[in-house]
């Protein structure tokens, strides 16, 4: 992981002592990343530098939630953002002076999630133009026992699985009729990873959209064409449904054949 070490940031902090005739309490704090920017899982360092020797400890926070605790020079902690939300967010220091406690806030800092970033159980591949909503792909395919294929559904059967763009709509559809370990939406819908549990068989154009960007998701071997081939949840007839084939082509295949499945969700 690369960290953030440019564009420094500077607050210096006077206190008032306890005694009138006693010099204010003094102390610098700073961090290291660019401009006020955090990005999930990439590191930020926070310090805080004094040479007055009444400082006894300085606690850090983000979001008003302690993230270190130092109690001898150098004063300073890495904190690496996980799952934060995007948007602005506070960094602040406590600084103890003669055991008295000295809170400074640093002020607002702001997080922003980028196609690519681990968040929320999997790896961001679309961002919408807010920054703040988009789609989440598994870094792993679906696995049903020790088996990684899976089959559409049963030959003959019509869901109402039509979506091109909502997953999430067939998905459900499908697994109200057939929610069977082998079945592809199926393995999606009871997907459990990172703490999060709505995941769902990507329509064809989430598919096509997760194809144009595997290499930022990871996850995927290829050893042939076949192992490339991965079910979308929109059906065609009773007998035929889309499949995606990574980095090739989006063709319409017979739902009992067995592919590959990789589970999405939206944040």
């Amino acid at each position: 992981m690369k960290k953030l070490l440019f564009g420094l940031m500077l607050f210096l902090v006077y206190g008032c002592s306890s005694s009138e005739t006693e010099e204010p309490y003094q102390i610098e704090f700073m961090n290291t990343s660019s401009l006020g920017l955090l990005y999930n899982h990439v590191p930020v360092k926070l310090y805080a530098m004094s040479s007055d020797e009444r400082l006894d400890k300085v606690e850090f926070y983000f979001d008003d939630e302690l993230i270190g605790v130092k109690i001898s020079a150098p004063y300073e902690v890495e904190y690496v953002p996980i799952d934060v939300p995007p948007g602005e967010h506070g960094i602040s220091i406590i600084a103890y002076f003669d055991n008295e406690p000295l809170e400074m806030y640093y002020g607002a800092v702001s997080l922003q999630l980028r196609l690519g970033d681990k968040y929320q159980g999997g790896v961001i591949f679309k961002l919408d133009d807010d920054g703040e909503h988009g789609l989440i792909a598994s870094e792993e395919d679906c696995v049903n026992g020790g088996d990684k294929k899976f089959g559409f559904s049963g030959y003959g059967k019509l869901y109402g699985a039509t979506s091109a763009t909502d997953g999430l709509v067939n998905t459900e559809a499908i697994v109200k009729e057939a929610n069977y370990s082998w079945v592809a939406a199926a393995a999606c819908y009871n997907y459990e990873h990172g703490g999060y549990d709505d995941w769902y068989l990507p329509s064809k154009s989430e598919l096509e959209l997760l194809s144009d960007n595997f290499k930022i998701v990871g996850g995927f071997e290829f050893t042939d064409e076949y192992s490339r081939g991965y079910w979308s949840s929109t059906e065609i007839d009773e007998t035929t449904a889309y499949l995606v084939r990574i980095e090739a082509m989006t063709g319409k295949y017979y739902k009992d054949r067995v592919y590959q499945v990789r589970a999405i969700r939206k944040f």
